[in-house]
């Protein structure tokens, strides 16, 4: 279970998605004999919500081997190439949806941009259209800046590894994250994060990111000028990224996860064990 997004926040959905994941999840957490979550603030909400805490276990997410640091020179040719995106370029991943808070984010450039007119970069925003998407290219259409943020759409891994390696930035303003797995890829491809303080987020980037308020558009626009106008805090911060990233494993995903059906198989094993007994007594 990834998070309870659908409770706190249910106008991030449409009105049918919200009331199934209402019903269907709590039939679902109550009915489990464990529940896994990818971050620490996802078990203290599901445990809030549900009163689930004594089974509900942390398995953190990691990084597609796919994601690693390549040449920036050769990632900003494949750049220009497929997508005619020439610029530097600040890049955000999500879908665009509203806690996602692109909207907050074209703002923020727009803001930056106004203050650093010598800084020569672009905004890139990948992502999947969703039932919020027009308001997002709507905010791009009104901006100041419309002539340099760039829309990908959805793309796959090896063309996103290529988008991480040519940014110079990757800003992820999310309001809400059940663990926030973009962070994790653009550390492990070697590029300084700014992200939000809220939810999962902070648990995931560590010491390793430039925080921020998602709410406060001005501190979201400190972030991106001190990263891009500091090149040895940017190279701090992709040094600690890279190191950051590195903590988190599939593997130990993976075998986390199986020690947790290992568990589950033989508490069921020793119940029917249990029940055999008694009827022979």
């Amino acid at each position: 279970m990834h998070d309870v997004s659908f409770l706190e926040h249910p106008e991030w959905f449409t009105t049918l998605r919200s009331r199934q994941l209402r019903l269907t999840v709590r039939r679902t957490v109550h009915s489990a004999v464990k529940v896994l979550t990818p971050s620490e603030f996802s078990r203290r909400e599901i445990a809030r919500a549900y009163g689930a805490e004594e089974k509900t276990i942390v398995v953190p997410n990691a990084v597609a081997s796919t994601f690693r640091p390549i040449s920036r020179e050769s990632a900003a040719a494949f750049v220009r190439d497929r997508f005619g995106i020439r610029a530097r370029f600040a890049l955000c991943v999500g879908d665009l949806q509203p806690r996602k808070n692109q909207i907050g984010l074209i703002q923020a450039f727009e803001r930056l941009m106004a203050a650093c007119p010598e800084l020569p970069h672009d905004l890139v925003l990948v992502g999947k259209e969703t039932w919020y998407a027009g308001r997002v290219r709507l905010a791009a259409q009104k901006s100041a800046c419309a002539g340099r943020i760039h829309f990908t759409g959805f793309v796959g891994d090896d063309e996103l590894v290529q988008l991480y390696g040519a940014s110079d930035l990757f800003v992820f303003p999310s309001f809400y994250e059940g663990f926030g797995l973009p962070i994790l890829e653009a550390m492990a491809c070697g590029r300084a994060v700014a992200c939000s303080n809220t939810s999962a987020m902070s648990e995931v980037a560590d010491a390793a990111a430039i925080l921020f308020n998602p709410h406060s558009i001005d501190e979201m626009t400190r972030a991106m000028k001190d990263l891009l106008l500091d090149a040895e805090l940017r190279v701090r911060m992709e040094r600690l990224g890279l190191q950051r990233s590195a903590a988190f494993s599939w593997e130990n995903a993976a075998q986390r996860t199986l020690a947790v059906y290992y568990e589950v198989a033989e508490s069921r094993a020793r119940l029917r064990s249990a029940v055999r007994t008694a009827h022979v007594i």
